[in-house]
């Protein structure tokens, strides 16, 4: 075995080793990011009323759909555009049911979890059954 030899065993070896700890970092990442969104999306829970926490459960999905199928037909980009443009959906949803006073952070925030749980289900439990219809705009309870 010449030295050239030893030289590519060890890169070899650095590499895989590099592989394994970037994995383990990843993982670690993962579970962080999952949590402080679960925690927001607990947060945001916590300040809504009863309706506005049924228009959010019914528009958020539609509005993380939407977004996705959008940039899946090229017609719009990846990562922040995708989150403004779900944003914007239901925030566009949400002034037409006369509720213009959730802040777009609150709504980030659901859209965020919403991604979180749909596109990612592997690392987190999915409640069962598609969302809940809204109340009629006439039901609304203005806090």
């Amino acid at each position: 075995m010449n030295a050239q030899d030893v030289l590519n065993a060890l890169g070899k070896a650095a590499a895989d080793l590099l592989v394994f700890a970037l994995t383990i970092v990843a993982g670690v990442l993962t579970v962080y990011v999952k949590r402080w969104i679960t925690a927001k999306a607990a947060e945001v829970e916590a300040k809504l009323t009863p309706d506005e926490r049924g228009l959010l459960d019914y528009i958020i999905p539609v509005a993380v759909d939407a977004a996705e199928s959008k940039s899946m037909a090229s017609l719009l980009g990846k990562g922040q555009a995708k989150l403004e443009y779900a944003c914007g959906v239901a925030t566009d949803y949400l002034k037409s049911r006369g509720i213009d006073y959730i802040d777009v952070g609150t709504i980030a925030a659901k859209v965020e979890a919403e991604v979180l749980r749909s596109y990612n289900a592997d690392k987190v439990t999915k409640p069962g059954g598609p969302p809940a219809p809204p109340p009629p705009a006439g039901q609304i309870v203005h806090s």
